[in-house]
């Protein structure tokens, strides 16, 4: 299971995408134990100072950290284990920042 902060806007191709599929179940497959992890971004907002961000073609997610049970950092790192070198994963100060790195 997986929560969704509201009015995030994911882009119209995200859920096309089988790498996103991919990085939500390894996100929660990762997760302790009666943890439900939160969506906070999509596309909507300013990401970075990169006007190529992977959010505004739908290729990356954020994640909430302030209500994570364990290490956000040991997460992060389970979760780049799982995933591969196909994906990137940012422990951010306030968020877990995924994104696809393919084409």
């Amino acid at each position: 299971m997986i929560n969704v902060k509201p009015n995030v806007v994911f882009h119209p191709e995200t859920w096309k995408n089988p790498a996103m599929w991919q990085i939500i179940q390894a996100v929660v497959e990762t997760s302790p134990s009666g943890y439900t992890p939160t969506i906070t971004s999509g596309v909507e907002g300013r990401h970075s100072v990169n006007p190529w961000s992977k959010h505004y073609t739908g290729e990356a997610i954020d994640f909430r950290i302030r209500d994570f049970t364990g290490s956000p950092q040991l997460w992060a790192e389970a979760i780049e284990k799982k995933l591969g070198d196909e994906y990137f994963v940012l422990l951010e100060l306030t968020h877990l920042h995924i994104h696809w790195r393919g084409e």
